[in-house]
């Protein structure tokens, strides 16, 4: 019950934050226009969307699902918690993000940022600071690649294979993926960072999938192939495990594993 009510915290900071608009640019950052990204020697990231935003979307569209989402949290008698913002957290996710040096406009950073920072401040509050960091900087891959990914769909989809022979990924943001594996365990037990891991690559194939059959008519009789792209694309394995980190038990206890599913 605890998981679920931090969850729908999270979708309601998600959706208050669309509603306020968050997307919007809202004229210059100072913070970002000092911050100096560092030199990742790969150029900037294939998958950049510049300056333009993505109006692709009808308004009418966008509000139903909102009334959607909103309906949904009123039928559960959900109880908005208001988890205060963390402004250390969303400091050090901006200035990472600006580090990825991938031609973002300031609308979008804020929006990635304060997506991510709602997700760790909302469902993750009783982690210490450091998970509560990687989880939120785990969650701007995410965003940045399911909302513009599908501009370079080549790049996405050799990930694996370069990941698999160890090449380059000739892509700041998936440069950092892969190393942000090796945090993975510094954070987490073996067997959770393996989980997180596979989940990750996991996600990945599932977002391809999803892009690359996007403009394919849906087969009559193919009911569950809608769940099955979600189940590829949530990565709920992964965000469930996020909450038993390195130390918090003891080294033979998994009777944790049981309840995951």
């Amino acid at each position: 019950m605890q998981i679920l009510t931090i969850l729908q915290a999270a979708l309601v900071r998600m959706l208050e934050a669309s509603e306020q608009s968050q997307f919007l640019d809202t004229g210059t950052n100072h913070r970002l226009a000092l911050y100096k990204p560092p030199d990742w020697g790969v150029g900037r990231s294939k998958l950049a969307i510049c300056d333009s935003h993505d109006e692709s979307v009808p308004e009418e569209r966008i509000n139903e699902t909102r009334h959607i989402l909103r309906d949904f949290l009123d039928r559960l008698e959900y109880q908005n918690l208001r988890t205060p913002s963390n402004l250390r957290l969303r400091n050090e996710v901006t200035i990472y993000v600006v580090s990825w040096d991938a031609g973002l406009s300031t609308q979008i950073i804020e929006g990635i940022v304060d997506s991510s920072c709602s997700i760790a401040e909302s469902a993750y509050p009783h982690l210490p600071y450091e998970h509560q960091l990687f989880v939120a900087l785990y969650t701007t891959y995410f965003i940045y690649i399911d909302d513009l990914g599908n501009r370079d769909l080549e790049m996405l989809g050799d990930f694996h294979r370069r990941y698999a022979t160890r090449e380059d990924m000739l892509d700041p943001v998936m440069e950092r993926i892969v190393r942000q594996f090796q945090e993975v365990y510094r954070l987490y037990p073996r067997l959770n960072a393996n989980a997180i891991i596979a989940g990750t690559l996991e996600t990945l194939i599932g977002m391809y999938i999803e892009f690359s059959t996007k403009d394919v008519p849906a087969v009559p009789g193919t009911t569950m192939y809608a769940s099955f792209i979600r189940q590829k694309t949530g990565d709920g394995l992964a965000y469930t495990l996020f909450n038993f980190v390195k130390g918090a038990r003891g080294s033979s206890d998994t009777v944790y594993l049981q309840v995951l599913p």
